[in-house]
């Protein structure tokens, strides 16, 4: 197909991660046909970088929604831009400039699932976002055995990120930093604790290193 390069999988939290490594400035006008679908007229005017970026996640989406027998559903884009599920399913997409990621799973309690990937932030840009991604009380859990300074905040960043797409079913609008708190953090899982007028809750999120590339998945129930 070009710009898709590998399609691997990673077990994270109990759940099966399924991801798509491509390479955007591989887009060509042939890969158009791959946006084809009404939902996705929109996105026909993007720059080839987001229209690659969109069609590596949605792959992404349909190898998860297969691994739980699901091969016909168009996972539409909805309200905040939101992917739309088949009924009776939680599922989450998130994407760096060159690996996508989804999960998905059915979920007749309405539970959550939520995932993010990150690239890690660099120093200078991690010690802009620090007063505004967390507490002191939050980074005072920061220890070496975390990774350097930036590692951890990219960790707290991401695993944020994951929580709010985990809520969003509930909520149905983007939270702030602040409406989440990291409570613990070990070698790979954090407890968030979600403070909103819609929600009081806490979730587990999990977390994986792929050398520079961080994942993170948060589910609760």
């Amino acid at each position: 197909m070009g710009f898709i390069q590998a399609y691997p999988q990673y077990q994270l939290g109990g759940e099966m991660l399924y991801c798509c490594q491509f390479a955007s400035h591989l887009w060509t006008p042939k890969h158009e046909r791959l946006l084809s679908k009404p939902e996705y007229r929109g996105l026909r005017s993007a720059v080839n970088s987001r229209k690659a970026e969109f069609v590596a996640g949605r792959m992404a989406a349909q190898c998860a929604l297969s691994s739980i027998g699901i091969d016909d559903h168009v996972v539409a884009i909805g309200q905040h831009r939101a992917p739309v599920w088949p009924k009776g399913v939680c599922g989450s997409i998130a994407h760096t400039q060159r690996l996508a990621v989804s999960v998905a799973r059915f979920d007749a309690e309405h539970q959550g699932l939520g995932v993010d990937v990150e690239s890690m932030i660099d120093s200078k840009t991690a010690s802009a976002i620090k007063t505004l991604l967390a507490s002191d009380e939050e980074y005072a859990l920061y220890h070496r055995q975390l990774g350097s300074a930036a590692q951890f905040i990219t960790l707290l960043f991401s695993a944020k990120e994951s929580v709010f797409k985990a809520v969003y079913p509930q909520v149905h609008c983007y939270l702030e930093f602040h409406h989440a708190k990291v409570l613990s953090v070990t070698d790979n899982q954090l407890r968030v604790r979600v403070e909103c007028s819609q929600l009081s809750i806490e979730l587990d999120v999990y977390y994986q290193w792929l050398n520079t590339t961080l994942l993170t998945l948060a589910k609760w129930g």
